[in-house]
């Protein structure tokens, strides 16, 4: 009896050094630039004539601490920007028109980092790394037109290869528990470009106060969320 006493209290003790070792987080970007003037802020302006914009990100994380309080993060996150502004104003049937131009961009990204962490209290600790980064990104430009087309809007796509850094400050009030925010800056070197498709180049509208980088090669995130630790 003492030896299965002496074998449940090591398996628990061996659990509990290893339960906070793992943790799911889950993230949303509340704040995205990429270096193009459109706004940073996740927002949509519920005049449909006017500007209007849709910044939605989010995403999913794997954290592993390995040894030496080096720890492994991996991002599965989603990120979509598009804004659509009035061109011009028509006679169509002797009733005024709105003539739009639409763009967006689609992001699908697959993150790895390895960060350090250094304790700044026994609840709060400051991390920051690098790693690389695979996204598959989707671009399009829908130009002003009276007589909306049959055929969808032009998309073009490209599988991109870079480097992502970031600084996070993660708090966690309880051992199971992790409230975190996280700076990330993202820079691609290589692109791949769909063979299948259009090669995506830069496009410059004159006729509207915003553009997007097509395609972009840096993004700057803000992103705040919560973590499951066991």
């Amino acid at each position: 009896m003492k030896y299965l006493v002496f074998a449940f209290l090591t398996c628990f003790g061996q659990s509990q050094l290893l339960a906070q070792r793992n943790s799911i987080r889950f993230q949303s970007g509340l704040v995205h630039s990429s270096f193009d003037g459109t706004p940073l802020f996740n927002l949509e302006n519920a005049n449909y004539d006017e500007n209007q914009f849709l910044n939605a990100s989010f995403g999913v994380q794997y954290q592993r601490i390995l040894k030496n309080q080096i720890k492994l993060q991996t991002d599965f996150l989603l990120y979509a920007h598009s804004f659509k502004t009035v061109d011009q104003v028509i006679l169509f049937n002797n009733q005024p028109r709105n003539i739009y131009e639409t763009k967006s961009k689609f992001y699908t990204d697959l993150q790895f980092c390895f960060l350090k962490s250094t304790p700044l209290h026994k609840t709060l600790a400051f991390n920051y790394g690098l790693g690389p980064v695979l996204r598959l990104a989707s671009y399009t430009y829908w130009e002003p037109q009276v007589i909306p087309s049959c055929f969808g809007p032009p998309t073009t796509n490209s599988l991109d290869v870079g480097i992502n850094t970031r600084a996070e400050i993660a708090y966690s009030p309880v051992k199971w528990f992790t409230i975190f925010s996280q700076l990330n800056f993202i820079g691609f070197m290589y692109r791949f470009d769909d063979p299948f498709g259009s090669k995506p180049e830069s496009l410059i509208v004159n006729t509207s106060p915003f553009q997007f980088n097509f395609p972009s090669r840096f993004d700057v995130s803000l992103r705040l969320g919560v973590g499951i630790n066991f």
